[in-house]
């Protein structure tokens, strides 16, 4: 036909308007997965991610059959892990967030002069090992209270630092410094004392819930299961290598089971959502210009179409 009927003006009006409504909504899509992604990226989890190096090793075996053997390994290799130029803090810790194999250790948890609640009921925390400078090393605030100090040994008194999310829990509106608490630790019930409260951590991603913790001095709890995190005054990843090399120098037969940056692991974290969100936003951008070649089209189609009636009817 050389005439367009009301038929096939209905049908362009169509066109027009799902091409329009389909390039609308995956870039609306889009644009609200990326708002999400960028709000995910700027959650605070916690502790710093810039310029610190993780090395993680498990110190058991024939080697390090008793407490004194693992204290004596760990002192040596943190003492000589700072010699190491622009290394500013090192720290050891149980539970190293956002790593592979993140030692979460739970026990059942009492507070000191208050009822203790039924078996089923009873409230469990994340317990983790964790020596003096750790905290310095991640820097994690400290909300209340102290740090852990050389002070803190196997013959002094039992201490703990607690998150602040245990203290808002089971201290709310008062200060659990100097409280005493209970802790399931393997099956064997420890008290001990609070010494402080630090920043809450998100341990499972940037998305996941921080959890109750109870901190305990590497000292006083010796275990072989840790990571070494090394605040530097450089590009850490730069220093793995030399690291590596310190903690071997002690023991050559140790085998690292992770290294790597708290950059590192938190974008190895986000890898699978930036994948999805570049994925859409390429495809929402495609579709956006075919969309608009296809209005072009149709709109260029329905002039050229009016043209040809006009030029039917003079004649």
């Amino acid at each position: 036909s050389t005439t367009g009927g009301p038929d096939r003006r209905r049908l362009v009006s169509v066109l027009v308007v799902s091409e329009v409504a389909l390039a609308l909504v995956i870039l609306v899509t889009a644009g609200l997965l990326i708002r999400s992604f960028a709000s995910l990226v700027s959650v605070d989890p916690g502790f710093a991610q810039s310029n610190i190096a993780v090395l993680q090793v498990f110190a058991y075996g024939q080697r390090y059959q008793t407490t004194e053997q693992r204290v004596a390994f760990f002192d040596q290799a943190l003492e000589r892990m700072r010699a190491v130029p622009g290394v500013e803090k090192v720290g050891i810790v149980t539970a190293m967030p956002f790593m592979p194999a993140n030692i979460n250790i739970q026990g059942g948890f009492r507070v000191e002069g208050r009822p203790a609640p039924p078996e089923r009921e009873q409230p469990v925390t994340s317990l983790t090992v964790a020596s003096p400078d750790y905290f310095q090393a991640m820097r994690i605030p400290l909300r209340m209270g102290r740090l852990f100090t050389d002070n803190d040994h196997a013959q002094g008194p039992l201490v703990a630092i607690i998150n602040d999310l245990m203290a808002d829990r089971f201290w709310p509106g008062s200060s659990p410094i100097d409280q005493r608490v209970t802790v399931n630790w393997q099956g064997r019930w420890r008290t001990m004392q609070v010494v402080g409260v630090v920043g809450r951590l998100r341990h499972d991603g940037l998305d996941s819930d921080p959890r109750p913790e109870v901190f305990i001095p590497f000292s006083q709890l010796p275990y072989g299961s840790m990571t070494f995190v090394v605040r530097t005054a450089t590009d850490a990843a730069s220093l793995i290598p030399t690291l590596k090399q310190r903690i071997w120098d002690v023991d050559p037969t140790l085998p690292m089971y992770e290294t790597s940056t708290i950059e590192a692991l938190v974008s190895q974290t986000l890898a699978p959502r930036r994948f999805i969100t570049s994925l859409l936003g390429i495809l929402a951008g495609l579709a956006f210009v075919l969309a608009t070649i296809g209005i072009y089209g149709i709109v260029r189609f329905a002039t050229g179409q009016r043209k040809r009636q006009s030029g039917v009817g003079v004649v």
